[in-house]
């Protein structure tokens, strides 16, 4: 899939997941979790999505869909 294609499934569906779950969480997608730091991997990372507590905010990996 491509980023474009997800971000269009989350827009339909992540509103209603967000207001079953009173959910304020943005979400933001990319490549892979190496793509969002702007790193080089060091070993291979199976990472699908991940949760930041502190920025409340919920990063999909599409590299692994």
């Amino acid at each position: 899939m491509k980023i474009k294609e997800v971000e269009n499934i989350i827009n339909k569906v992540y509103p209603m997941i967000a207001k079953d779950y009173q959910s304020t969480a943005k979400v933001e997608v990319y490549e892979s979790l190496f793509t969002r730091l702007n790193c080089i991997p060091a070993e291979e990372c199976n990472a699908y999505a991940e949760y930041d507590w502190n920025k409340n905010k919920i990063y999909i990996y599409i590299t692994n869909m």
